[in-house]
């Protein structure tokens, strides 16, 4: 059975229960082709169970679960197979606040400034080393190293909760400047700073902006020409949050750790960077925690996390990657359902 034939059998479905006709839009799925860089195929073609995949589609516009999603786009052995929206089709055409999974994106580009030479191989070399302008008085805080950036284990505590959302001085020196609460390496605490930390060696090592560097390496090569990034007082980007992207191009970013920076015939990552970020260094909120990555153990993957059910899942053994978008301001999605509907896509395969 076609998928367009399912998408119709779920519309009826959903017109028989839905009580807001404005909650969620008629579903949706086949990709259209917009001659950027994605080759699209049918999910039939990659191996998916049409009926099962129609159950995880089913579940996306359903009106009793997942009301903050917006978008669902999955690409399997490197071809788009499905795209969906259930709020508004515009929403394709919208540029979307990641949240925090532009720290997993942060992670990437720290492996691309290594893969330069930029940065040192070894994790355990201090941030002091790198950019001791920055740093206070405070001779505990010069034993934190990029390791414990990545893995949040500095120490210190959030300047993002501390001072503001947008810092409003040296923005590197601010994550720097507040108090250390425990001795860098002994304790996981979640904290935004620690990728605005890295930020400020990229930008030393590499005499760019963030901002800059990450558009040359990483935005360039992938085709990603149109973004918004919210900036601190000083001018520099927000390492940790508020990227702003097109569903398509996160995607696509997502293909690109998939093939483990291997794009268009260069490998842009060290080759074992990504397997090297995904390790479960840490304990979590959200389970086991790697460089700025979770892990989702049950399907041998790992995936970028974002406050309001931001998620980019990647799961190698089946060379899949899924993008779930959802509204990113808000307290209110209820989170235990998103992981349901990557157990739905899993089922299918």
């Amino acid at each position: 059975m076609r998928i367009s034939a399912l998408i119709g059998l779920v519309g009826l479905m959903l017109s028989a229960c839905l009580k807001d006709e404005g909650l969620k839009i008629a579903p949706n799925a086949t990709p259209a082709p917009l001659n950027d860089g994605w080759t699209i195929s049918k999910p039939q073609a990659q191996g998916f169970d049409e009926v099962l995949l129609a159950e995880a589609l089913q579940y996306f516009f359903s009106p009793t679960a997942l009301h903050n999603s917006k978008a669902l786009l999955i690409a399997k052995n490197g071809q788009l197979v499905l795209e969906a929206y259930s709020k508004d089709l515009a929403d394709r055409d919208r540029k979307h606040n990641i949240k925090s999974v532009t720290k997993s994106i942060t992670t990437v580009v720290t492996g691309m400034a290594i893969q330069q030479g930029l940065l040192d191989t070894n994790l355990h070399r201090t941030v002091y080393s790198y950019i001791p302008e920055h740093f206070d008085e405070d001779q505990n805080k010069r034993s934190i190293t990029l390791e414990h950036c990545l893995t949040m284990t500095t120490g210190l505590t959030d300047p993002f909760y501390t001072v503001a959302s947008v810092l409003p001085n040296n923005s590197v020196a601010t994550c720097l400047g507040v108090d250390l609460l425990h001795p860098p390496g002994t304790q996981h605490t979640y904290n935004n700073g620690s990728a605005n930390i890295i930020g400020g060696v990229v930008e030393k090592m590499s005499a760019l902006s963030f901002e800059a560097f990450t558009q040359a390496n990483l935005f360039a090569p992938l085709g990603i020409v149109d973004y918004h990034w919210v900036k601190h007082g000083d001018g520099r980007v927000n390492p940790a949050f508020d990227l702003y992207l097109f569903p398509r191009d996160l995607l696509k970013w997502g293909q690109f750790c998939l093939q483990n920076g291997y794009w268009k015939g260069q490998q842009l990552l060290p080759p074992q960077w990504m397997q090297r970020s995904t390790q479960p260094y840490e304990d979590g909120f959200d389970g086991p925690f790697g460089f700025h990555w979770w892990l989702v153990e049950a399907h041998q993957g790992y995936y970028a996390n974002g406050h309001g059910g931001q998620r980019v899942w990647i799961i190698p053994q089946h060379q899949l990657v899924v993008v779930h978008l959802a509204e990113p301001s808000t307290d209110q999605t209820n989170l235990s359902e998103i992981p349901v509907l990557l157990d739905k896509i899993m089922a299918a395969l």
